[in-house]
């Protein structure tokens, strides 16, 4: 009988032995693949894709595109007459401009204005709108919600005042 557990003692230590022996493969593995991971997540991003699909999208392309004026600033109007100037002035014939207007976006008009935002989004959708033009008079937070509810569903191309040209151009579409 004593044989009986010395022979389970020397088969419970060697499963022992071959466990530890793999925890410790496993942990140079990971070890090795995290440190391959940051590696590759320190290299450039591929800069030129970037700049080829900014590119690519600064023409509008599609068979219905729409312009979309969010103007949410207490001290400005409407921004659709200027940006209806930017395309006339461009050269490029519009036909769809649809406009979301509030006077000052606060904390407390917010959830409005992301109610506001979803049923844009759903006319677009509905209007088979193919991509959008957006130009934008408000804050950064008004910003954020509208990438977020957008949210590459179709091309949403971002437009910027520039204050020294007085002039709107084009800098990039939403994108991840």
């Amino acid at each position: 009988m004593s044989s009986f557990w010395t022979w389970a003692g020397n088969i419970s230590s060697l499963i022992g032995i071959i466990g530890t022996g793999f925890s410790i493969a496993i942990w140079f593995r990971l070890k090795r693949e995290t440190k391959k991971a940051i590696e590759r997540s320190q290299r450039n991003v591929e800069d030129e894709s970037y700049k080829e699909m900014v590119e690519f999208h600064s023409k509008i392309s599609s068979t219905s595109p729409y312009v979309f004026c969010v103007s949410l600033t207490e001290r400005a109007d409407s921004i659709k007459k200027d940006v209806e100037n930017y395309f006339k002035n461009a050269g490029e014939k519009i036909e769809h401009f649809e406009e979301l207007q509030f006077q000052g976006l606060t904390h407390e008009n917010f959830p409005e204005f992301v109610m506001s935002l979803k049923k844009k989004r759903r006319f677009f959708q509905a209007s088979g709108a193919t991509e959008i033009l957006l130009f934008i008079s408000g804050p950064m937070q008004a910003a954020v919600m509208i990438g977020a509810i957008f949210d590459n569903w179709i091309p949403v191309k971002v437009y910027n005042f520039n204050p020294n040209t007085r002039k709107y151009e084009y800098w990039c579409p939403l994108i991840k």
